[in-house]
């Protein structure tokens, strides 16, 4: 199969699987707040123990993604998590659902969407040439946003329908479709390019070498400091928000659906002019812009009055989404880019757990603090310290970069 539809399958993989992903993650959190009456900190413990596999597993899923072709483990991912997101219409059904069966499947989904993702972002350069990275990313990027569009809405109108349980089955459909479609690519993936270690010593050493090269790298360090300030203080603010618009606003959740829907919109924005604005600014100079945008957003979620509340959200949301699309798709082209092959892998998840990593320990923080000083009051917290997050770039070599062509630095020691 040439490479085009190669791409092509991945990319309808991956627009499938978002779309139900996005239901989901607006049914889970509102199955424990409505059917099973959760406290912020426990919703807060739930979006926590969602991303806590970052914290856990990948690093070791790097070394792995490195020593494996990626497209079997891709598969394999989302056959699991269609499995294990059945469980929970399932033992509705049976009246039988409760908090440890969402932490836990919460928990086994994150696991496995640490894999796909580090093995996802590993595989995409085996499909395209370096020079269609930032397109290629772009195109993904409009798909997976799109779905942050429709599945909000999409989700809210199913759960008013037939019930949050039910609307997370659709998820596991989806994950299930894009399983068969990543079967259907054929184009032959090239070998793992570095033998299996032998050792347990082996594979932390490996591990190793990818944090030093991240840590030394001086645009790569940048770069995964700006992704950790802002996912740390944005779910500050997100393990409340859904609570405080159910509870302290009283929107309904096809409402809410329909305000993450609009807010969504920003993030096809952000997908369709990323590679148009970074050809005219510069990928240097978008970068910097995004990462001020993208630390400013939240303070339209603190600043708006409680009867305009959505409106508020829905336009934080919609600012947020542009900005941080926009830096998405550049920084992880522009890292796919410098990261030698043999080390896409390792690096992908150092730079997840550094960034991602803090998403379950900003939830925790934020759950404790809606429990602790009230539900606005964590949100505006989490707004003022979301300002710090684009010094990183600001003081950082990133802003003089050109384009992707440039070579921005030299490859640091990683011995």
């Amino acid at each position: 199969m040439p490479g085009r539809f190669a791409f092509r399958n991945l990319w309808l993989a991956t627009t499938v699987s978002q779309v139900g992903t996005q239901i989901s993650e607006l049914a889970i959190p509102l199955i424990a707040i409505v059917t099973l009456h959760a406290t912020p900190f426990q919703v807060g413990l739930l979006l926590a123990v969602e991303f806590l596999p970052i914290i856990v597993f990948s690093l070791l899923a790097g070394a792995w993604v490195d020593r494996l072709r990626r497209r079997p483990l891709l598969i394999a991912s989302d056959l699991g998590r269609a499995v294990i997101l059945l469980s929970i219409p399932a033992a509705h059904a049976l009246g039988v659902l409760s908090l440890i069966q969402l932490y836990v499947a919460g928990f086994l989904v994150g696991s496995l969407s640490v894999v796909f993702d580090v093995a996802y972002q590993s595989y995409l350069p085996s499909l395209v040439d370096r020079e269609q990275l930032v397109a290629a990313n772009s195109k993904l990027q409009v798909s997976e946003q799109g779905a942050s569009v429709v599945g909000p809405a999409l989700g809210g109108s199913l759960i008013s329908l037939v019930t949050a349980p039910l609307a997370v089955a659709f998820d596991a459909i989806s994950y299930l479709a894009s399983g068969v479609l990543l079967l259907s690519i054929r184009q032959p993936e090239p070998p793992p390019p570095r033998a299996a270690p032998a050792s347990t010593a082996g594979v932390l050493g490996e591990i190793a070498q990818g944090i030093r090269y991240v840590v030394r790298h001086p645009v790569l360090r940048a770069l995964v400091m700006v992704s950790g300030l802002i996912q740390f203080f944005g779910r500050i603010v997100m393990a409340v928000l859904l609570v405080y618009l159910v509870r302290d606003v009283g929107l309904s959740a096809a409402a809410i659906g329909t305000v993450f829907a609009i807010g969504g919109l920003g993030f096809v924005v952000g997908a369709l002019l990323a590679s148009v604005v970074s050809a005219r600014l510069g990928l240097g100079r978008t970068l910097t812009v995004a990462a001020v945008l993208a630390s400013l957003s939240p303070l339209l979620y603190a600043a708006g009055p409680r009867n305009l509340a959505g409106a508020f959200v829905a336009a934080g949301f919609f600012l947020y989404g542009v900005s941080a699309v926009t830096w998405s798709i550049n920084s992880l082209s522009l890292r796919q880019a410098v990261a030698p092959p043999a080390m896409l892998g390792r690096v992908a998840a150092t730079m997840r757990l550094f960034s991602w990593g803090l998403i379950p320990i900003g939830s925790l923080v934020g759950g404790l603090l809606g429990s602790g000083i009230g539900l606005h009051q964590t949100i505006v917290v989490g707004a003022l310290g979301g300002l710090l997050a684009s010094l990183p770039v600001l003081l950082s070599p990133v802003r003089r970069l050109k384009r992707i062509r440039d070579d921005p630095l030299t490859q640091p020691d990683i011995a």
